[in-house]
């Protein structure tokens, strides 16, 4: 095989020091990121309750392993992600379906199919944190009635 040429030697010098320099400013930026975060919730510029620390979600982690509880909670944790995945799917298939078996249907719910796709996903969470614990107070409420 031919040996490097400096200009190529030089070139690879060039870009071995550009790769350790980016991964250099990522763990910057990281680190900076955890401390900034750890000092915001320790003054309470930002509510540690919804946002908690590093040191405590690291402190929680710690005691979870040590009490062997990590495993279980991740257990639940994968099996709720897994069985909500499964029913979506399902869901989305017989709804499939019965949008394609009924024209008359599929044309008069296509608007309002065509609004929701265009949402962004991350504006449904709110609107249903909004709106399930409404009709949740409106159940129970109902139900305490005698």
């Amino acid at each position: 095989m031919a040996e490097q040429s400096k200009a190529q030697a030089l070139f690879i010098q060039n870009h071995r020091h550009h790769k350790r320099k980016i991964r250099f400013f990522r763990i910057l930026i990281l680190i900076v990121f955890f401390v900034q975060w750890e000092v915001t919730a320790a003054l309470q510029i930002v509510n540690p309750f919804i946002f908690s620390s590093p040191s405590r979600l690291i402190r929680c982690c710690y005691d979870m392993i040590r009490n062997n509880s990590l495993l279980y909670h991740i257990g639940i944790t994968l099996f709720e992600t897994i069985a909500s995945f499964v029913l979506v799917t399902l869901f989305t298939i017989v709804i499939a379906t019965i949008l394609w078996m009924s024209r008359t249907l599929s044309e008069t719910l296509d608007p309002y199919l065509v609004v929701l796709n265009s949402l962004p996903k991350s504006a449904l969470a709110p609107l249903l944190i909004v709106w399930l614990p409404c009709t949740n107070g409106v159940m129970i409420r109902t139900l305490s009635q005698p």
